[in-house]
């Protein structure tokens, strides 16, 4: 029997993109919400099966059109899911991608990420247990090694591929009309708001050292 919901202006859309590079699984995990107001969708699982969708495409203006010349062709791109995670959690969509990074460089270690920091506007206060600060990363773990400078990032990298990546993040996605906007999710939160909507993406000139977990989760 299949379960029907509503995704509305109070749901929250999870989009995980899964890579693989040196035999290590890495997934960044991205939130989204409806503008404010918008009307709901009535059919949430055709909603989110179209959101996974819409998330895997790979041509122009796409976020994955923008990664995949950031990393090398070691970096397979396996797969997009979506799910709704809020007011409650329902089944997720899987959609099959297979496809390679485009940089002909040489791949860096796979434990470097290079990272772009998503700011909002809450600062967590002192004893806020609810909710997280206003930041969280996505990581790019492939990324060629001519882009190193020593522990930097090239300049030339910077502008031409994270840039361009941030770009992509920041903007609005749409999803059967509905331009979908990228927030912090705080996951402990037991009250409101659950959500704060990510204002900037800013790409950092540092390449970052990654914990070894298996599954590596940028949020």
């Amino acid at each position: 029997m299949a379960f029907n919901y509503a995704f509305t202006d109070q749901s929250v859309l999870e989009v995980r993109i899964i890579t693989e590079y040196q035999s290590s699984k890495l997934m960044n995990v991205l939130h989204y919400v409806m503008p404010e107001g918008t009307s709901p969708q009535p059919n949430g699982p055709n909603f989110v099966e179209a959101a996974a969708n819409s998330f895997a495409q790979t041509g122009a203006g796409t976020l994955l059109q923008a990664m995949r010349p950031s990393v090398v062709a070691e970096v397979e791109f396996v797969r997009v899911e979506a799910q709704m995670i809020h007011p409650e959690r329902w089944a997720k969509h899987t959609v099959t991608v297979n496809q390679p990074g485009l940089s002909a460089g040489t791949g860096s270690p796979s434990n470097l990420a290079a990272t772009i920091t998503k700011r909002a506007d809450r600062v967590r206060k002192k004893g806020d247990t609810n909710h997280r600060g206003g930041t969280g990363t996505f990581h790019l773990a492939g990324f060629p090694l001519e882009a190193l400078d020593g522990p930097y990032l090239t300049l030339d990298y910077i502008t031409n591929n994270l840039a361009l990546i941030a770009l992509r993040l920041q903007g609005t996605t749409p999803v059967l009309g509905v331009n979908m906007v990228p927030v912090l999710w705080h996951r402990r939160a037991t009250v409101a708001p659950y959500w704060d909507q990510v204002l900037t993406h800013t790409p950092e000139n540092v390449a970052r050292t990654m914990r070894r977990r298996g599954l590596f989760l940028g949020q």
